[in-house]
């Protein structure tokens, strides 16, 4: 990984906090027996993708070299 020069801790690497509110609704909706409609499964699908991306992205830089 190319050191950007960009500091780690001034790097997000996480949901921000719209589309984390978002999903949560979607997930408490369909925890609670409520059935998603096919766009709002696809938007929650997403989010969860990309969060997931977003998080092997934190651990990826957590362990690469700093140079």
């Amino acid at each position: 990984m190319e050191n950007l020069g960009i500091p780690f801790e001034s790097t997000r690497f996480q949901l921000p906090e719209t589309a984390q509110q978002r999903l949560q609704t979607l997930l408490s909706r369909q925890e609670a027996g409520e059935e998603l409609t096919a766009r709002e499964r696809k938007e929650a699908e997403g989010l969860l993708g990309f969060s997931e991306l977003l998080s092997l992205l934190h651990l990826h830089a957590r362990h690469a070299p700093l140079n």
